[in-house]
This record gives C-alpha cells, structure tokens and sequence, in this order.
C-alpha cells in the first residue's frame, strides 16, 4: 500500500482508466468499491468510470452490488437505452434484489418481496400460512397501479408532451430538463425595420436577420407579427418554420408571406388560433395550386377574426 498509495493519488486528476486499474492492483475489493463509489459521488458524469465499474463487478461476481449499480446508473441516464436492456438481462440472470426506489422499472417490481413476506408473517403470529415466492412476485407485477409500459420513464413522456406553461415549469425547476429537451420558449415574434432583439421572450427581427442565428428548436407561443419591409423577403416566415419545434400561437398576422399549405399548417393546427391575418400572402400546395378557404377554416375551430 506504501507503494501504491502515491500512485493513485498521483493518477486522480488524469486518466480515469489508469487511476481504475492501480485501484484494482490493490486486489481488494471494497477498496475498489469504496473508492469508485466516493469518486462517482463527487461527480456522476464519469459514464467511463461507471462502465469501468460495471465490468470489474461482473468480474468479480458481486452480483447484489452490480445490480444496485445499474439501478443508479440507469435512473441518473434516463436515455441511455442500451445500458437498461443491459440491466434488464443482467436482473434475469442474477437477481432479484431489494431496492430502496419507490419508482421502480416494470422489471423491478416483482424484487421486494422478502419485505413483503415479513409484512405478511407478522401480521398475525396465529396464523401462520405457507409462503409461495412465485405468487408474491405475480402479484405485484399483476395489481401495480400502471398497467401499462412506457418506453420512456413518465417523466419522460411528460416532457416530451408538455404545453409552454408545464415546460416552462419544468425549465425553472431544474436546468436538467432543459438539457434533455432544449426548446427555447418564444412568446412574441415580430419584424421590424430598425433593431433585433430578445426581451422577456420577445423577439424581434429585422427582415435581413439570419433566422439559424436565432431559431433552433423554438416552441412559438403567443403572438407572431411579421410585416413584409422587404419585398424580395417575402419567404421569410417559411425560412423560419424549419427551425420551429411546435407552434401555438393564438395571435398570427402575416403580410405578403408566401407559404405552401404544409407549413400553414404546422402554424395552425393546433386549433386555438383566435386571430389569423394572412394579408397578401400566397398559400400553395406542393403541386403548386392555391388553397381553398375551406381547407383552411377547418384547423380554425376558435377562431374570432381572420383577414
């Protein structure tokens, strides 16, 4: 140890392979656990110091360990889903296991049951009835309150369908979110001749402005304003929807911009538009034909003014 021990901490700040493999040289393995596990919680993002961690406990056989591992693993790296069908096969082959999580994967959840069958035993030290292990994990499997699977987690599925106000919600709570989902939130877009800027999610562009310098997965909320101060820029509204995530504005007025139908669409289908004033502007379909009104009324169930 006198020898390795400056090793090591020599190793620390450099590469995390070769600090792992002076751990293993120890040959002991709570050495080994105890110092990675120390390491993983000063920062979780080491996903080469996890994997690393992964292999070595297969390697040793410490299943219970390994098990529990994966299970942090793959609830701090929610899209990582090839390590959580590695997970999945790694819980048939070795487990089950106790966890502590109250949020369990569908495979996990036949995994308490000693808990349970404690519970049951000491209710009533009377009656004392045989303990089948196969019903216990049947049932929990078959009466669990989500009966259905979700590829995703439901945090998940709820981000990935949440409206402006519940992202908006979820971007304040923690900047986790929005690094898995980075759909900056604009209220009101408009043009104008003099200035470009961004204030309290309003944004305003010239009709000269590069719209990949301010668009990249945007949710459009609210309002969009886009008057024609260029007549060779009359495609600037279609040059901005490619770069739109979803749009929900109630309030849409657009002078002299020419869109297919396709686009039309993705603007307002929602149904809530309250207020649609397309002055001027061509609307085509891909054969490159006017659109009748009526095709476009239909996607207008709420709407109160329309120019």
């Amino acid at each position: 140890m006198l020898e390795l021990y400056p090793r090591i901490k020599a190793a620390e700040s450099g590469d995390i392979e070769k600090w792992f493999q002076l751990l293993v040289e120890v040959d002991d393995v709570d050495f080994v656990k105890d110092n990675v596990e120390c390491r993983l919680g000063k920062n979780l993002f080491y996903v080469q110091l996890w994997k690393l961690y992964l292999a070595f406990l297969k390697e040793k056989k410490q299943y219970k360990t390994l098990l529990e591992t994966y299970s942090k693993y793959c609830r701090f790296f929610l899209d990582d889903k090839e390590m959580l069908e590695e997970y999945k096969q790694k819980m048939i082959e070795h487990g089950p296991i106790k966890l502590e999580w109250k949020n369990l994967f569908d495979f996990e959840l036949g995994n308490n049951f000693e808990e349970e069958k404690e519970k049951c035993l000491t209710v009533d030290t009377k009656f004392k009835l045989a303990f089948d292990k196969k019903i216990v994990g049947g049932f929990y499997n078959s009466t669990c309150a989500q009966n259905f699977s979700f590829r995703q987690t439901v945090m998940f599925y709820i981000l990935k369908n949440a409206n402006h106000r519940v992202l908006r919600k979820l971007f304040a709570s923690c900047k986790y979110f929005f690094a898995k989902m980075q759909t900056p939130i604009c209220y009101h877009l408009e043009s104008t001749s003099s200035l470009e800027t961004f204030k309290n999610e309003r944004l305003t562009l010239q009709s000269s402005s590069k719209p990949e310098n301010f668009f990249k997965n945007t949710f459009l909320t609210g309002v969009i304003d886009i008057e024609n101060l260029n007549p060779h820029k009359s495609n600037f509204m279609s040059s901005i929807i490619p770069l739109l995530y979803r749009c929900e504005a109630k309030h849409i007025s657009l002078e002299e911009q020419n869109l297919t139908f396709n686009e039309l669409k993705f603007l307002i289908q929602h149904g809530n538009v309250v207020d649609l004033r397309i002055n001027g502007c061509e609307i085509k379909d891909e054969k490159d034909e006017y659109i009748v009104l009526e095709d476009i009324i239909k996607y207008l169930q709420n709407v109160e003014i329309l120019t």
